[in-house]
Order: structure tokens, then C-alpha cells, then sequence
């Protein structure tokens, strides 16, 4: 499970650390933590990273970005993510809510309730569907939102995922393409060639820019109706988030 803490006070990063470190070995619940303590530093980083759980504090002393507007571009890019707003105050309970918050921990009682958030965050989180290849002797278990595009070479296939080495694998397109068919994110844009809609920088000219720069040539006869389905799932996710 992956989880971002973005606070600007390094006492409440490391105590969160303690924290979610103790849950983990209690529960028996792998964790994955990263933590920062500027919010703009945190969007940026997020572009390339898909987290289960954001804690985020909604005051950010001197920043130009607060918690609330780092929540609502989050929201925009990942309406699945849950995020868990950290306040010494309730004033602005209201806004955080109207993020589609999972759940508002005042400062002083994180000791209380941050197990009982998880527990309740953990019941609720959705099923990452995952890609299981061989690579060699070895077991792959690529999750579908961290796959960013495929794409043939020859008898290989080549994948790139989010924040990670490119994975080369013996395996054919059909074969992918059997195992991600319930993935309603990915759209085939070329022979031989899927991508991931949630990581589309842009689609310029005949070619389609993923968030990792990678170019990928579209099939030009079908260049107008797969821009409308990118763009059709663009606002379907707006609805989704705003719903």
C-alpha cells in the first residue's frame, strides 16, 4: 500500500512515520511511505506516482500552494486516492469535505486515531487489478494503474511503468491485451501499441506523448475517433469525481 504524508512540520512527518510504521508491523500490512514537506513538491512528484492514501495537512506555512488546492489537483488526476486531511483546526472542515475527503485527524489526537482511519480506509480501498508476468525465473506483478504503455519489439513486448525501469518481456500483444481487458483505462492506438488514458501527457500531430515523454506513434486512419475516446474518458472521470 502506498502512502504520501505532506506536512511542512517535520515533527508531525516523523510522527506519522512512527506511526504507520507501528500499523504496519501490527497488522501485517506492507506500506510504502513517502514524505514532503511542500505541497507543490508533492503534485510534481505525484505525477509519476500512484498513491492508495494521501495524509496532507491543510495549512502550509509560507507555501503558495495549500492543502485544499494540492487536494483538489490530486482529486482532478486520481479520483480513487483517498485522502485524509491532518489540521489543528476544524474551520475549514467544510472545504476539505467538498474534496471528497475520506476522513478530517485533528493534529493532537494522531496518536488516537490514525489506527482507526486505516482500519477504515483499508476496508474500503479498492481491488488493485495486477499484470502477472515472467520476466526470466521471475514473478512480475505489475499493477494496472502503474503501467503507462506497451508497445512491441520484434517477439518482445516493452512496458513502461510509472517511477520504475522499463520491463522487457517473451510475451505477445494478444496476451496482454487478454489479461487487461477489464482495464477500462487502456486504449490500443496503433498496431502493437496500448496506452494508459490516465497517462497521457497530450496527442499532437500524429503522435501521442505519455507523462514519461515517451512518443508513440497513432494509427492515423482512426487519429479523430481515438482523440474522442481519451477525451470522452477525460470527462467521464470529472463526472465520476464530482459525483
Amino acid at each position: 500500500m502506498k502512502i504520501a504524508c505532506v506536512d511542512d512540520n517535520q515533527e508531525i512527518l516523523q510522527q506519522m512515520g512512527a506511526l504507520l510504521g507501528h500499523y504496519s508491523e501490527e497488522k501485517g500490512v506492507m506500506i510504502d511511505l513517502s514524505g514532503y514537506d511542500n505541497a507543490a513538491e508533492f503534485l510534481k512528484e505525484a505525477q509519476q506516482e500512484q498513491y492508495n492514501i494521501v495524509f496532507m495537512d491543510i495549512y502550509f506555512d509560507g507555501q503558495e500552494v495549500t492543502g485544499i488546492e494540492a487536494a483538489r489537483k490530486l482529486r482532478r488526476r486520481d479520483p480513487q486516492c483517498m485522502i485524509i486531511f491532518l489540521t489543528s483546526s476544524s474551520d475549514h472542515m467544510p472545504e476539505a469535505f467538498a474534496v471528497h475527503a475520506f476522513s478530517y485527524i485533528m493534529k493532537e489526537e494522531l496518536e488516537h486515531q490514525v489506527q482507526n482511519v486505516l482500519d477504515d480506509a483499508i476496508k474500503v480501498l479498492p481491488v488493485t487489478k495486477k499484470l502477472s508476468v515472467k520476466q526470466g525465473t521471475q514473478e512480475l506483478q505489475i499493477p494496472h494503474q502503474t503501467i503507462i504503455c506497451a508497445y512491441t519489439d520484434g517477439h518482445y513486448l516493452n512496458i513502461r511503468i510509472l517511477n520504475g525501469e522499463p520491463v522487457r518481456l517473451r510475451m505477445t500483444f494478444r496476451e496482454l491485451l487478454d489479461q487487461l481487458e477489464t482495464g477500462k483505462c487502456f486504449l490500443q492506438i496503433n498496431k502493437g501499441v496500448l496506452v494508459n488514458m490516465d497517462h497521457i501527457k497530450s496527442i499532437e500531430e500524429g503522435d501521442c506523448r505519455m507523462i514519461d515523454d515517451t512518443w508513440l506513434p497513432i494509427r492515423h486512419r482512426d487519429r479523430s475517433s481515438l482523440i474522442a475516446t481519451w477525451r470522452s474518458y477525460q470527462f467521464d472521470k470529472i463526472r465520476e469525481e464530482q459525483s
